[in-house]
């Protein structure tokens, strides 16, 4: 993944967000959920902004961790976190990819067994 890349596809995903975010102003229950979801999807954002730093750094572990605490503020089903959620979940099995890979490379495959 490039440095590039990876700023890209997160501002785009945080447009879309920031756009959508009005539908939830239909009532003042709707309101606060919809204030809640958008302030654990931009928690989420830089979480996975700080794995994405980790993973080009090769710190795998803390990448790992990052996505994974970013994946707990985004919830299942929520269609206006659908496409973050997505991008979250396919970077953390990138970064357990890399991970394993590192240490099967370096003879330490069971400790990539042990990551997540």
């Amino acid at each position: 993944m490039s440095n590039i890349r990876l700023k890209f596809q997160r501002s785009l995903l945080f447009g879309l967000l920031i756009c959508a975010a009005p539908a939830f102003a239909q009532n003042s229950v709707l309101l606060s959920e919809g204030a809640a979801r958008l302030a654990d999807a931009r928690d989420a954002g830089s979480l996975l902004e700080d794995g994405d730093n980790a993973y080009l750094d090769n710190d795998y572990k803390l990448a790992i961790d990052k996505y994974a605490e970013a994946l707990s503020k985004l919830p299942k089903g929520a269609k206006s976190v659908v496409g973050l959620r997505a991008t979250v979940v396919q970077r953390f099995f990138t970064g357990f990819l890399g991970a394993s890979t590192r240490f099967d490379g370096e003879g330490r495959g069971k400790e990539g067994t042990c990551l997540g």
